[in-house]
């Protein structure tokens, strides 16, 4: 029961931190590089890749995010070494603000708005109730 409640948690995690992407529209002047975006939907190019949470912490909790140039993402959780499941969804950004439409399937739909910053190889999503977790990229 215990294990179940852990998955559980850990999946409702990456859930949470899945459903406050959202595709963002920079807002930048044109002399500012810092966040390239794609011409055709303002999705900022720096967000767009793999991101692994940096800190797994003593719940041994590690997520994995994709973010795509298309406006789509996907989640996966890892407890332990074993996997925890993978939500998949879409993503707007609008500013510094990443929503994140999810579709679990018969779990239901949920949206998770987060503020973001990337910087480099470090990605940081900060939702309210869960404060800000780092994430760095691998590919």
């Amino acid at each position: 029961m215990k294990k179940t409640l852990c998955l559980l948690l850990a999946l409702l995690t990456a859930a949470l931190l899945l459903a406050g992407c959202a595709a963002r529209k920079d807002e930048t002047t044109a002399g500012d590089a810092t966040t390239a975006e794609s011409a055709a939907d303002g999705i900022p190019q720096d967000l767009v890749g793999v991101w692994v949470s940096a800190n797994t912490g003593e719940d041994q909790i590690r997520e994995t995010i994709t973010f795509n140039d298309d406006g789509t993402m996907s989640a996966s959780a890892e407890y332990r070494g074993q996997d925890a499941g993978t939500i998949s969804g879409t993503f707007t950004v609008k500013g510094s603000v990443l929503t994140c439409d999810i579709d679990r399937n018969a779990s239901g739909a949920f949206t998770r708005v987060y503020t973001f910053a990337v910087d480099g190889r470090e990605l940081t999503l900060d939702y309210s109730e869960k404060g800000p977790v780092k994430y760095l990229r691998v590919s």
